[in-house]
């Protein structure tokens, strides 16, 4: 794909954010997509290839949203960018004129989605690739519920990182304000945690502890350790926090 693109605009810079996404995991790719999207300068060129419909009849989207540009498959992966930042438009890439050729049913990265984000770096418009799209019409993913009790949230456990970090889908927001964060109960895997910390030197080594992290996710960590081993869990486990 980085060939593709310079054989096209040798002047291109290009950036590799993450080669971590588990395989076929677009719910983790499409909430790497919206995290990074306020952290690149304006008109950045984003290529998310997480397509487990490869050669399939899906679409493949050509979107501006959040200032930036993007490209990936219409399988989900740019909606949780779109609820953060809603799109200003949005394309199918139909165009072949602007396709790398042959184009391998297995790899439509390197074929289409490339030499696209190469042109698109020369200065031609997001309309020249395809259609508008309306968001509407756009695939989904199904989102995991966050339920609401008297004084409870619950919630589940959403990905683990190589840290081995718990990420949780509570945000930020869902917590109470933090002069009462202290008095919070986080219960997962039969253990509870007292508090929501700050940072993860808060507690000793070996200690379990829960803070929002960098994602502004609710999150479950062991300090100097592998929160995910030592509960013994994977993603989709219930995680709750009580409101005391």
């Amino acid at each position: 794909m980085k060939g593709v693109v310079l054989s096209i605009n040798p002047d291109a810079r290009i950036i590799d954010v993450t080669h971590t996404v588990p395989p076929q995991n677009v719910r983790r790719a499409a909430a790497i997509v919206a995290e990074i999207a306020g952290t690149f300068p304006e008109q950045t060129i984003h290529i998310a290839v997480v397509d487990p419909g490869v050669g399939s009849p899906r679409a493949l989207l050509a979107a501006e949203a959040a200032n930036q540009r993007f490209l990936a498959s219409d399988n989900g992966l740019l909606g949780t960018l779109f609820r953060r930042y809603p799109p200003r438009r949005i394309h199918r890439v139909t165009e072949v004129r602007f396709w790398r050729q042959p184009v391998s049913a297995t790899f439509h990265g390197r074929d289409i989605l490339a030499p696209v984000a190469a042109h698109w770096s020369l200065g031609i418009d997001v309309a020249e690739f395809g259609p508008p799209i309306d968001p509407g019409e756009l695939a989904n993913l199904a989102q995991p519920v966050l339920r609401r009790e008297p004084n409870v949230l619950i919630g589940e456990i959403e990905f683990i990182d190589a840290f081995g970090n718990c990420i949780s889908n509570i945000s930020e927001t869902d917590l109470p304000p933090d002069d009462v964060r202290s008095r919070c109960r986080i219960e997962i895997a039969g253990r509870l945690i007292t508090g929501i910390s700050r940072c993860y030197a808060d507690q000793p080594p070996g200690s379990l502890l829960a803070l929002v992290g960098s994602s502004g996710l609710l999150e479950v960590a062991q300090t100097q350790g592998h929160a995910a081993q030592a509960l013994k869990i994977g993603t989709g486990a219930e995680i709750r926090v009580r409101f005391i």
